[in-house]
């Protein structure tokens, strides 16, 4: 008897949506750039900052200004990111459960049979709708919280070493 190694969740799960990949990694993408511009209103505070500790008003409207947009841009990377994220999850469950009709179809009677209306419908609605927020949600906005910290840090050695001790 063969040892058959058992595939991790996360493969088993891209496994599913081998055929929406490319929409997979632009959520992944636009989240990852919309952490990013998340952080630019940080550095627009900081440049004020330095202004009024400089003692010169000018150009604080433009930082105020900039940070703004920067905001903008987060929320509308975020918004595509969900959106392109939600349309891909639904595809790949919609397969899924076509796939799972077909095999009900193509079944012994008998096997269908031995498995009460709830287990199919459990099957159908409850354990495919499982798959849902990973594909929508951790998988995109995981990539972007993880890429936070190490962007925060560049940032802030970019600005002082000391800060980003």
């Amino acid at each position: 008897m063969k040892d058959e190694k058992k595939k991790s969740w996360m493969s088993t799960l891209f496994a599913y949506a081998e055929g929406e990949k490319k929409r997979m990694y632009l959520s992944v993408v636009l989240s990852v750039l919309s952490v990013a511009a998340g952080l630019a209103p940080f550095y627009c505070m900081y440049a004020m900052l330095c202004l009024f500790v400089a003692g010169t008003a000018a150009g604080i409207i433009k930082w105020c200004l900039l940070a703004l947009l920067a905001y903008a841009v987060k929320i509308l990377l975020f918004s595509l990111s969900t959106g392109v994220s939600h349309a891909m999850a639904y595809t790949i469950l919609e397969a899924l459960r076509l796939r799972l009709a077909d095999r009900f179809l193509h079944a012994p009677l008998g096997d269908v049979e031995n498995h009460s209306i709830g287990e199919i419908k459990s099957m159908m609605v409850d354990k495919i709708e499982n798959l849902e927020p990973p594909l929508a949600h951790m998988i995109p906005e995981g990539a972007g919280h993880i890429v936070l910290p190490v962007v925060s840090i560049l940032a802030l050695l970019c600005i002082d070493w000391r800060l980003a001790l």
